[in-house]
């Protein structure tokens, strides 16, 4: 699966970390759109708005603020 990372702030190791989020695999989700005639469309739109955040890649800590 894929992965975005990116530079981010961790309260927990109060520093400057690489933070990460499951990415989406876009292809996938497209076929199985595919073979139930748009039924996966709902799933694929609230897997791709990144509900579980990002995450510290050092401690694993949701309490990231992530750096734009």
């Amino acid at each position: 699966m894929a992965e975005q990372r990116k530079s981010g702030y961790c309260k927990n190791c109060k520093k400057d970390v690489i933070v990460f989020r499951p990415g989406t695999n876009h292809i996938l989700h497209l076929l199985i759109s595919i073979v139930t005639m748009g039924v996966w469309l709902i799933p694929w739109f609230l897997h791709s708005i990144k509900i579980g955040g990002w995450r510290c890649q050092t401690c694993g800590s949701k309490s990231v603020n992530s750096i734009k």
